[in-house]
């Protein structure tokens, strides 16, 4: 039985809470927030304990911590973690500074223990049989993509400050998500990003609506899309095009997503799992992506219990940080542009 630590007791730390106290194979020990009283309710919640960070890490029977805490506390929290030689998952990013990230990494593989992040599309049933066909050869050689990232709302300004804003918090996802089905490394990026909807959030230096082009490997192209303000419902699409045909992942009005292959042959709907009640797109990502972030939890209960798996980790998370953060730059410095990546 896997013993696990949660630090952070915000929307995601609640949900990561449920996860694992639900789960067979582990037990949520102990919750620390920066806020007691958030703790002891989200504690008292799951039978764990509120207590601070440093006495959850002095307890010789925990297995591991999960970092579900501002994106400011990730690196220092790792590096706590990794000198109490606990198993660790932080959500993304680890941080917004690459090179304090980079830090946080190395401090976790010094003391062997093990670095799960938090790109939680990987472990989505539906992007996974889309990967399983591509891999098969269904639509020939891959030549672009399309993927779309929608919020139905913006969250508040408190959060959007400490986030990194909307190309490191959200599109982060979609840039991983980019790298694993192409299996390909980018090797220059296209920027845009404005703040087309909501004033306050141009006021705070953010944008809410953009798209990045992704060059990759072998001039395959990667285009991501994204915006605050998908009013009909959460939004995740994807579509690949390869040269024999496309494969098209949409999530209609019932919230269930639907995997579509059209090549000369004719148009094929494979059938995919999905938890979204039905009737409900729902209003964030919580809902479309609940599969993965069941799976995601019991991977890394898995992990913290000694098993060795392919996760998500520092080298994944770094990819997409980098990218991300150029994306940023560029944003930042003129609204628009195209740069190499930077070696």
């Amino acid at each position: 039985m896997a013993e696990i630590a949660l630090f952070g007791a915000g929307r995601i730390g609640a949900m990561h809470a449920r996860l694992i106290a639900e789960h067979p194979a582990a037990t949520l020990r102990y919750v620390s927030d920066a806020i007691p009283e958030r703790a002891a309710e989200l504690a008292a919640l799951h039978g764990a304990q509120a207590v601070p960070v440093a006495a959850a890490l002095a307890d010789p029977a925990l297995d591991a911590v999960l970092i579900a805490t501002a994106t400011d506390t990730h690196a220092a929290l790792i590096e706590q973690a990794a000198a109490a030689g606990k198993h660790i998952f932080c959500e993304k990013p680890i941080d917004l500074d690459l090179g304090r990230a980079a830090q946080a990494v190395a401090a976790a593989g010094k003391a062997g223990v093990k670095l799960m992040i938090g790109l939680n599309r990987r472990f989505d049933p539906a992007l996974a049989k889309m990967k399983e066909l591509l891999e098969a050869g269904a639509i020939g050689r891959p030549i672009q993509m399309v993927l779309h990232n929608g919020d139905m709302n913006a969250p508040p300004a408190s959060f959007l400050r400490s986030s990194g804003f909307i190309i490191r918090d959200m599109l982060i996802h979609d840039i991983d998500v980019a790298c694993w089905l192409l299996e390909r490394e980018p090797q220059a990026v296209f920027a845009a990003s404005s703040a087309q909807v909501d004033p306050e959030i141009g006021e705070i230096g953010d944008t809410d609506t953009g798209a990045l082009t992704l060059v990759m490997q072998d001039g395959v192209l990667a285009i991501l899309t994204v915006t605050r303000f998908a009013k009909f419902g959460f939004d995740a699409r994807a579509e690949i095009r390869g040269t024999k045909g496309s494969l098209w992942l949409h999530n209609p009005g019932t919230g269930h997503p639907v995997l579509q292959c059209l090549t000369a042959e004719g148009l094929t709907t494979i059938a995919v799992p999905n938890m979204a009640p039905d009737g409900k797109r729902g209003e964030a990502f919580p809902d479309r992506f609940s599969d993965a972030f069941v799976a995601q939890a019991d991977a890394f209960v898995r992990l913290a219990s000694g098993e060795a798996l392919q996760v998500p980790g520092a080298r994944e998370a770094m990819r997409a940080m980098k990218v991300a953060d150029l994306a940023s730059r560029i944003v930042g410095d003129s609204g628009a542009g195209f740069r190499d990546m930077e070696k």
